[in-house]
């Protein structure tokens, strides 16, 4: 009961009846009870949300998750590269070159291992997890083992099955990622081992078989070593505490799918535009990063650069640098939607780069050097953000509470696809007009000046044509996501609105599960007071005490929506 002093039956000073100031005196200390009760209980969740500490435990748990996801990713690579480390002279299989049976072996083979990997990964629990990836770990480590200790005849379908295995290990491993508040600086820390470790796997390998070990117990000695530690980095990552209160609120819950049929689909019908042309141009893009790895040192030779090793290190150095340090600036902006948008625009002025790069370059107006880096920094701008965090922000501008892995596994499957027919087709359909360039024999230094050879020229229409076409689809993904993010969030916000009037929706778990929104909880709250003097104005049966004397009565405790 609020008590107030009965004012007197006649007059009073001026300014109206004694009984509309009394009214007026009641709203008033009302509404400062209630904008006290929602300052303690905004208090209470800022204090849920962010307790004493929690910006420095997340810190530690972010960088000491990031540590871990990049050392199981490196061991990962130690498994799948290791075999081309070793350059296989004279050996064949079937008649065709053991390396290049090898190469197309673990491109169908990752390109099948999508398959399972889209369908039971995302469906996997939190607890599930370690059990997963150690699985996908010692088989895959075991296969390539058995690959450099058995017959030369088992050694593709040794690596067409380790890479069916692999093809699911970065979905789970973006599975203890995902969800976080800091996810976009510990997928910069991991995209490192993406660019550069497989050099350092390689360089690791030549170094032993310099040192005496044969090409076979090379691969058996990094393939173990790759086993070891990733199991001891899976058990690290496994071991960090799960998104916390803070991150959820953030980026949203990342639960797993308990049906791919309905929740994927649903899913894809909601941002389906957006999904299917990014994935083209990640497709497209990805196949151009395929083919400049594979053929780096063909181009070099061509361009003008041939027989200088500090180059592979200038070029990806700088690279590796670039592509890190602008992932990782995405985790400063709090706003999802700002950083889906800000994520396409990099992606966009990637690909305009490598555009730009090979123009001024069949123009003559750039070397050979800055073309091949340039082109290389404009490709990984748009492919690393977009594989790494763009859907983890799209979820989470979208509301929408699920894995990222299907969508993950999905633009990779399409990637890998592409990547293997370009292998198919450069191993059997071009293989006649390589030529001298091919080999990087011979090789003057007429490339600096924009001639170059068949590689080069090849990869300089193929990276103009796909640099443009990938850049309209993107301009479409933006306009997709943009739309299909407020359609989300418009059905949420008006479903929110319709349950808070029938008091089916409690006001903490709005604001925990809607974030952004929830404005549509504070105009309910905001409309209580209204309600309430509404209620008070009116007539009514005098109360005991006399007409001056307000029961306040504790609101209604709003049932929870099963």
């Amino acid at each position: 009961m609020l008590p107030l002093e009965k004012a007197p039956a006649t007059g009073g000073a001026a300014g109206g009846p004694p009984h509309c100031k009394v009214v007026a005196l009641a709203s008033e200390a009302r509404d400062a009870d209630h904008a006290d009760d929602a300052d303690d209980e905004c208090a209470r969740d800022e204090e849920l949300l962010h307790p004493a500490g929690s910006e420095a435990l997340d810190r530690r748990t972010a960088l000491a998750l990031g540590v871990a996801a990049f050392g199981f990713y490196s061991s990962i690579y130690f498994i799948k590269v290791c075999v081309f480390a070793a350059r296989w002279h004279g050996a064949t299989w079937h008649g065709v070159d053991l390396k290049t049976a090898l190469a197309i072996g673990q491109s169908t083979g990752y390109l099948v291992g999508k398959v399972p990997a889209a369908l039971l990964t995302p469906k996997l629990r939190r607890s599930q997890l370690l059990g997963a990836v150690l699985g996908v770990l010692w088989c895959a480590g075991s296969l390539i083992f058995a690959l450099g200790a058995l017959p030369t005849p088992l050694s593709v379908p040794c690596l067409f099955l380790a890479s069916a295995a692999l093809a699911s290990a970065w979905s789970l491993l973006m599975r203890f990622i995902e969800g976080r508040a800091r996810t976009d600086a510990i997928v910069a820390l991991v995209s490192l081992s993406w660019i550069g470790v497989s050099g350092v796997v390689k360089s690791v390998g030549a170094e032993l078989v310099l040192r005496g070990l044969t090409e076979r117990a090379m691969v058996c000695t990094c393939a173990s070593f790759g086993v070891v530690s990733g199991t001891i980095c899976a058990v690290a990552m496994a071991t960090r505490p799960p998104p916390s209160a803070a991150d959820e609120a953030a980026r949203g819950a990342r639960r797993e799918m308990r049906s791919i049929r309905r929740e994927g689909l649903l899913l894809l019908t909601r941002h389906g535009l957006g999904i299917a042309l990014t994935t083209a141009a990640y497709s497209l893009c990805g196949t151009v990063r395929v083919f400049r790895d594979f053929f780096l040192p063909e181009l070099f030779a061509e361009v003008g650069v041939h027989g200088h090793p500090a180059a592979f290190a200038l070029s990806e150095g700088a690279i590796a640098l670039l592509v890190i340090a602008t992932i990782g600036s995405f985790a400063r902006i709090e706003s999802n939607w700002l950083a889906l948008n800000v994520i396409l625009a990099t992606a966009m002025m990637g690909v305009l780069l490598a555009f730009c790069a090979s123009i001024l370059w069949r123009a003559r107006a750039i070397g050979g050097l800055p073309w091949v880096t340039l082109v290389g920094a404009g490709i990984f701008l748009m492919y690393m953000p977009i594989g790494c965090v763009l859907y983890d922000r799209l979820l989470a501008a979208a509301r929408e509470q699920l894995t990222t892995t299907l969508l993950s596994v999905l633009s990779d499957a399409a990637t890998t696809a592409c990547a293997a027919a370009l292998l198919i087709y450069k191993e059997f359909g071009w293989a006649a007009t390589r030529g001298t360039g091919a080999t990087g024999e011979g090789v003057t230094g007429e490339g600096a000046t924009g001639e170059g050879g068949e590689v080069s020229a090849f990869f300089a229409a193929a990276s103009t044509a796909v640099c443009a076409i990938s850049a309209l689809l993107l301009l479409g993904a933006t306009v997709a996501f943009n739309r299909s993010v407020s359609a989300a969030l418009g059905r949420r916000l008006s479903a929110r609105v319709r349950s808070s009037v029938v008091g089916t929706t409690d006001a903490p778990s709005l604001i925990l599960s809607v974030g952004g929104e929830q404005c549509a909880a504070d105009g309910a709250h905001a409309a209580a007071p209204d309600a309430e003097r509404t209620a008070a104005a009116a007539p009514s049966a005098e109360p005991p005490g006399g007409p001056w004397v307000l029961h306040r009565t504790a609101p209604a405790t709003p049932t929870s929506k099963v």
